[in-house]
């Protein structure tokens, strides 16, 4: 019974203490400015290449902070996005019917005759799901951003995609509300 009891209270230790390794949120802040980092679940066929990340940078100061570029690299843009993970009609409809040709032998060539039935319906839900790739990709894509200002509490946030487990990097350079030089403020990976 003790090595019971000891060995769920190590794995609960274990779970507690890397918990926070597999957070989706990841700040950095200094006296100005908090930017933070969010996991966000793609929900089409970019999924299976790309993670989507959102940033939000927060004045924390008392005074307007002026933000003067929010470089971003290791990102992917929405174009090159989408025609990574794009199939063509045709190649869906061709997919279809080689699956059925593949198992014709065993099956008497009932699968091949399925997979040639199947196949324009295959074709029509390929259509549908590059067109929802194409809308979600546009929602994450690479923006310039220029200079702006954020006044006390105000938070500025966009979107950008990024291959699946390689978190893009961040460097916000801003200029100090005291001193009127650029500092800058940094989240690598």
């Amino acid at each position: 019974m003790k090595k019971i009891f000891l060995s769920v209270c190590v794995i609960i230790l274990c779970i507690t203490h890397t918990a926070p390794a597999f957070s989706t949120v990841k700040e950095v802040e200094n006296n100005y400015i908090i930017a933070q980092r969010e996991t966000k679940q793609l929900h089409s066929k970019l999924k299976t290449s790309y993670t989507g990340y959102e940033y939000a940078i927060k004045n924390i100061y008392s005074k307007p902070v002026q933000i003067q570029t929010i470089n971003v690299w290791d990102n992917a843009s929405a174009t090159v996005a989408y025609l990574s993970v794009k199939t063509s009609s045709k190649q869906a409809a061709v997919n279809t019917i080689s699956k059925g040709a593949s198992y014709a032998l065993p099956t008497l060539t009932l699968s091949f005759w399925g997979g040639l039935i199947a196949s324009p319906f295959s074709a029509a839900k390929n259509s549908i799901s590059n067109k929802n790739a194409l809308k979600e990709a546009e929602k994450y894509d690479k923006h310039q951003i220029k200079s702006f200002e954020l006044k006390p509490n105000e938070t500025y946030k966009f979107k950008t995609l990024a291959l699946s487990k390689r978190a893009p990097s961040m460097r916000v350079i801003f200029k100090n509300p005291l001193t009127d030089e650029y500092m800058n403020l940094e989240m690598i990976r």
